[in-house]
C-alpha cells in the first residue's frame, strides 16, 4: 500500500504523530493518508509537522540501512548455450507446476499423476544444479 503524502497548511489544531506536540492551525503541515486495498473498509489519515516527517524518515532508514543486491556469482559465468538451456528447463517447470494445479482431486488417479510431475520436477532441479543453481523461490514450494 503506498500512502498520498500531501504538504498543506493546517485547517484546525492536531497533535504531531511523532514529536506528540501540537500543530496550530494556519502551520505548515505534512499528511499521510492510507487506503485500503479492498474497497472502503479502512482508511487512516497521520500528520506530521514537515521536520518531524523528514526526521521520521531519515530515522527510518537509520534503522533499515541500505543493502545492494548482489548478483548470484553462478549464474554470471554461465554460457550463451548454458543460459538458453537454463532457460528451457525453467520453462519446462513452469509447465509441470501448471499441470499440477489444473489436477482434479476426485480423480481417482490424482495421486499417481500428481507424484509423477513431482518427480519430474526433482529431475529438473538436478538438472539445474549443473547450471547455476535452483533458484530461492522454489524451495517455498
Amino acid at each position: 500500500m503506498i500512502p498520498q503524502v500531501t504538504m498543506r497548511w493546517a485547517q484546525k489544531s492536531c497533535t504531531c504523530k511523532y514529536c506528540n506536540n501540537p500543530i496550530d492551525s494556519g502551520t505548515p503541515e505534512v499528511s499521510v493518508f492510507y487506503r485500503s486495498k479492498e474497497g472502503r473498509t479502512w482508511n487512516a489519515a497521520v500528520l506530521y509537522h514537515p521536520e518531524c516527517w523528514l526526521a521520521a524518515g531519515l530515522q527510518f532508514l537509520k534503522d533499515n540501512p541500505f543493502i545492494p543486491e548482489q548478483p548470484e556469482p553462478d549464474r554470471q559465468e554461465l554460457t550463451e548455450q548454458q543460459k538458453t538451456q537454463r532457460k528451457g528447463i525453467l520453462r519446462k517447470y513452469a509447465s509441470l507446476r501448471q499441470r499440477q494445479r489444473k489436477l482434479k482431486v476426485d480423480n481417482p488417479r490424482y495421486p499417481v499423476l500428481y507424484a509423477n510431475l513431482e518427480a519430474q520436477i526433482a529431475g529438473l532441479m538436478i538438472e539445474l544444479l549443473q547450471l547455476g543453481g535452483i533458484p530461492k523461490k522454489w524451495a517455498d514450494g
